[in-house]
């Protein structure tokens, strides 16, 4: 019956595109699983001027990271001299701090993510503004977090009753810290993403320099001890955020990086 061998070519037809789309299948996911050979990779020398525009973004940031560094320990070595006891409490609390600082960098690199497309527009002041009013939240739930954490739980870290009463002294300036580095990271990550590296690498050093010297007042002269350096600290990142704000809302027109755009 011709019915019946239509039927059956059909059927045949069918089960052959099926099959086929099957082995197809099967091959996008073998190309899918299949990890890039090393011999793709491309293997090329940075033209002069693709390694000068890279020098000019990373030798700046190198820079600052080096007072960064040094900055703070100078600051814990100079704490840490004061008694074994100051020693151990800024340990633990330089280990709660660091843990909450990390918020700082996501904002950083939010800015640095996020602003760069609308530079040199009006909504890059409303963006940069919007990123500091969420790092501020950010950096009062870190404040009062990093605080609750020193005081509620210290014996998570010692048993030391002395140590414990200096990690007590020491979290309403290591708290306020926190406060302010967040926001002042998410100032630092919108002149990063305007590349205004002049700017900061002109400010980084004396600020490092009159927060130590601020260490060194309330240590010999105020008798503070270990908390002298979140205080010190605190300082350094208020100072910080109210050169970058300047820097970015109160310089009128093409002054602030914000209202210019990136060069190509």
């Amino acid at each position: 019956d011709d019915d019946d061998v239509d039927d059956v070519r059909a059927s045949y037809y069918e089960g052959g595109v099926i099959l086929e789309d099957a082995d197809e299948a099967d091959e996008a996911d073998e190309d899918a699983v299949t990890p890039p050979s090393l011999r793709a990779v491309p293997r090329s020398i940075p033209g002069l001027a693709q390694a000068t525009r890279f020098l000019k973004i990373a030798g700046p940031v190198c820079f600052l990271n080096s007072i960064k560094v040094l900055f703070v320990a100078s600051l814990v070595q100079a704490v840490t001299a004061i008694s074994p006891a100051s020693s151990a409490a800024n340990g633990v609390m330089t280990a709660i701090y660091f843990f909450f600082a990390v918020m700082g960098d996501g904002v950083s690199q939010a800015a640095q993510t996020f602003l760069p497309p609308v530079l040199g527009s009006r909504r890059a002041t409303g963006t940069a503004a919007m990123l500091l009013i969420a790092a501020a939240g950010l950096g009062a739930l870190n404040a009062v977090a990093s605080a609750g954490v020193a005081l509620a739980m210290p014996g998570l870290f010692t048993k030391s009753a002395e140590v414990v009463a200096i990690m007590a002294e020491c979290a309403p300036a290591m708290s306020v810290a926190l406060l302010l580095h967040t926001a002042s990271m998410g100032s630092e990550g919108c002149l990063l993403a305007a590349r205004d590296m002049r700017f900061m690498s002109f400010c980084y050093a004396p600020n490092a320099a009159l927060a130590y010297w601020t260490l060194t007042v309330c240590v010999g002269s105020f008798g503070m001890g270990a908390s002298a350096l979140w205080v010190a600290l605190a300082q350094f990142h208020a100072c910080r955020l109210v050169a970058n704000g300047v820097r970015m809302f109160v310089l009128p027109g093409r002054g602030s990086p914000l209202r210019r755009k990136l060069a190509e």
